[in-house]
């Protein structure tokens, strides 16, 4: 017998219908449903129903080994009172045991199948709810009977659908599917017909929408209908091309329809075609209109809206990202002389640069590890290059008086980051702001040796987190890395007024400060040598994200790192990686022309055009790279960066689609979590999450604790106050707190040391009090 059966025997059957319903949940809290008896493991999700009659009792089975439980029916939801109105009050939801079939499931695409079974209360066989439940075991004998399935990815699948699913999935595991192949054909017979049933990215059931059909040179338009069913029986044995005319929101222009084939994978990125073989019958169709969740560049940007068939892979430990980075890096190294105008290497441009190991395995001719430095030395002498951006925060000219000096100390201490001043006493470590404790005679006591001191340096240099390793850089080639200053100055803030502070020599820090912003763009980009592409034929590698190349994002799924926050990073290749070389170009050159650089390095590589870099066809992911720019104050500024002078907020504006459109889940991480609430007078942020409890079903938004906010010391009143109000609006389907640490356990049998304590909170909730 297969691991999955047909639940009953089809002679009898009379008539099958599709009815939606709606998987009720009395308290209306989208969660996990284990944990509340008679809710439904995916509550609020709506699934298809086959409505079947027979014309003579039927017996109904358990389809798997697995456990059963009994979900009440509620009229408040969709399809709920039609079923109730038959005498069917509950469904019976029966979930399998993995340990039987785990080759069957692993086979199926979309997950485990939960079977749902809505038998008239009279005619239900007694069981132990919340009970194991035997495969075949009697559930029930009627004449008329409901039947659905849904998978763990929660798509609204018409019977034939999962039914067929499920059919492969015995076939790849090996077992015998012709029970299942003879079911779901009694029920629903193809009969030369060609049925599409057209769904949303969420993978419900798409409003009616437009459609061309290309058959035999000819193009055509129709519509689904409103049930999402697209009837193109009329093609039916015959290859076509299909085209979905998009949806755009009001105000965008133009449609970015993407398309893709639920069942097989098949899609066609805007612009394309979806290619139907003759041979092909009936599928869901998912739809997803890309113009309303990728913003429109910026006026003026040389990015592009999209890029299709590219990839991008997520990176979420350290270890894993710099030991790929490493073998990118390595692989720069050409076997002979690189041809003209071809010559390979990397471009780096990050907030801090550290020296460390980044993978052990990756061993220099004296067998030890390279180091980052060792790594860019073997580029510089095998005929590679190497570039680098290096961020410095700020630059205090070198002119002020022992008094102005005093003056302009105390104001950092009273009124800017007290971070800045505490690291430059070496009281605390700008980059562990997770361990800081300031006490305010520890803070101040030093000042009075400061006074003795480079002032201006100290301050210049106190959050310079690549102290180490710039020089190393022009060590090893001079002028291979460049200091980075951000250009923003104080009156490009709309907010910002000059501060003077009445100290006996009045001194106003604006005068010396011009202003202070980061360059926190980390990526990391790779030219690889001919000969030494990587295994999908990529020649060009780009890293973007979180991660700087330092010690301190060495890192692991543990998640035992010293610091609270953790970063996350991504290495994209295809023809999006061209916007992430030309971003780093357009900066390298901009600062090239800068006083502050005279001594530049021509860049190494030419960042590649998209259309030249090779398509991979299994790279199927649609890629916007964005980025935020600042803005002058005045457009024509000497200081606004040439290629944005506008700025660019296309990260922002991305973010905010997102939180428009998202309608399952939001999932944000973030190490501070103070967001704003208007921009300029129009909803921002926080108003978007709090709007978006109105259309979205779960907001979960991981921090890391309060001690995160260590370096934004007037942070905490305002993260209680956003997260009071979110909770206000969302209730209980929303989960905010910080991710709780693995515990370091003493071993056993030893002592137990100071160090080796720990606490544990068990519920986490922001306050104000």
């Amino acid at each position: 017998m297969s691991g999955i059966i047909p639940p009953f025997e089809t002679l009898s059957v009379q008539s099958v219908q599709s009815a939606i319903l709606v998987l009720p949940d009395t308290e209306n809290v989208f969660d996990h449903a284990m944990t509340r008896p008679h809710v439904a493991r995916y509550a609020c999700s709506p699934i298809i129903l086959s409505r079947i009659q027979t014309s003579s009792p039927t017996v109904l089975s358990c389809p798997v080994i697995g456990t059963i439980r009994k979900i009440t029916l509620d009229p408040a939801f969709t399809g709920n009172a039609a079923l109730i109105g038959e005498g069917i009050t509950d469904l019976l939801e029966i979930t399998p045991l993995p340990f039987f079939i785990e080759p069957v499931l692993r086979a199926i695409p979309g997950g485990v199948p939960i079977f749902y079974l809505g038998i008239p209360a009279i005619n239900q066989q007694a069981f132990n709810e919340e009970d194991a439940i035997d495969q075949d075991q009697l559930l029930g004998t009627s004449g008329l009977f409901y039947l659905s399935a849904v998978f763990q990815d929660r798509v609204c699948l018409e019977p034939w659908g999962w039914g067929s699913i499920i059919i492969n999935a015995l076939i790849a595991a090996g077992e015998d599917a012709t029970p299942w192949t003879n079911f779901i054909n009694a029920l629903y017979p193809l009969n030369n017909t060609r049925i599409m049933k057209v769904l949303d990215h969420v993978g419900e059931v798409h409003p009616a929408t437009q459609f061309s059909v290309t058959l035999n040179g000819q193009t055509q338009q129709l519509s689904s209908n409103a049930h999402g069913i697209l009837d193109l029986t009329f093609t039916a044995g015959q290859p076509i091309e299909l085209r979905w005319l998009g949806n755009p929101h009001p105000g965008e222009t133009t449609a970015f329809p993407v398309m893709a084939l639920y069942e097989t994978g098949d899609s066609a990125p805007p612009g394309d075609p979806l290619n139907m073989p003759a041979a092909f019958g009936r599928a869901h169709l998912q739809l997803l209109e890309l113009a309303n969740w990728f913003a429109s560049p910026n006026a003026g940007s040389a990015m592009r809206r999209f890029h299709s068939r590219s990839r991008v892979e997520p990176l979420t430990d350290g270890f894993k990202t710099f030991k790929l980075m490493a073998a990118d890096m390595i692989h720069c190294v050409p076997s002979g002389p690189p041809a003209p105008n071809d010559k390979p290497g990397a471009h780096f441009a990050g907030w801090a640069f550290k020296e460390f190991v980044l993978d052990k395995d990756l061993l220099d001719p004296n067998d030890k590890p390279y180091t980052f430095a060792g790594l860019v030395q073997h580029l510089i002498d095998n005929k590679s290059d190497v570039r680098a951006l290096v961020n410095k925060l700020f630059s205090v000219p070198g002119n002020l008086d022992n008094a102005a000096q005093q003056n302009a100390i105390l104001l950092v201490v009273i009124i800017t980051d007290v971070i800045l001043i505490t690291s430059v006493t070496g009281v605390v470590e700008t980059n562990a702001p997770g361990k800081i404790v300031l006490l305010g005679t520890q803070i101040l006591s030093p000042l009075s040796t400061l006074l003795l001191d480079d002032v201006n340096k100290m301050l210049e240099n106190a959050m310079d987190q690549s102290a180490e390793m710039f020089p190393k850089f022009n060590e090893i080639k001079p002028h291979m890395a460049i200091r980075s200053v951000h250009p923003v100055r104080n009156e490009d803030n709309p907010l910002f007024t000059p501060i003077t502070v009445p100290t006996p020599i009045p001194i106003t820090i604006t005068d010396f400060i011009e202003g202070a912003g980061t360059w926190h763009q980390k990526f990391q980009l790779f030219k690889r040598a001919t000969g030494k592409f990587d295994a999908l034929g990529n020649q060009f590698i780009g890293y973007v994200g979180g991660m700087d190349v330092h010690v301190n994002r060495l890192d692991n799924f543990g998640r035992q790192g010293s610091s609270p926050y953790h970063d996350v990073h991504a290495r994209v290749t295809g023809p999006a990686v061209s916007d992430l070389f030309k971003s780093w170009e357009e900066r390298y050159e901009y600062e090239r022309t800068l006083p502050s650089n005279p001594d530049t390095l021509d860049r190494v590589f030419d960042a590649p055009l998209s259309e030249n870099l090779p398509v991979n066809n299994n790279a199927r992911h649609i890629v916007q790279v964005v980025r935020t720019l600042f803005k002058p104050a005045h457009p024509n500024s000497e200081h606004a960066l040439p290629f944005a002078k506008q700025g660019d907020i296309s990260i922002y504006q991305n973010l905010l689609r997102g939180i428009r459109d998202a309608r399952e889940y939001i999932y944000l991480a973030d190490q501070y979590f103070v967001p704003n609430e208007t921009t300029n007078g129009e909803p921002a942020y926080l108003n978007e999450l709090l709007d978006a409890a109105d259309h979205c079903k779960r907001l979960i938004i991981i921090s890391p604790s309060v001690m995160s906010l260590a370096d934004i010391p007037f942070g905490y009143e305002r993260r209680a106050d956003v997260v009071s109000r979110l909770l206000a609006r969302w209730g209980r389907r929303a989960l905010i707190g910080a991710p709780l640490r693995r515990p370091i356990l003493p071993s056993p049998g030893g002592l137990t040391h100071e160090a080796d304590a720990f606490f544990m909170l068990q519920h986490l909730h922001w306050t104000n009090s």
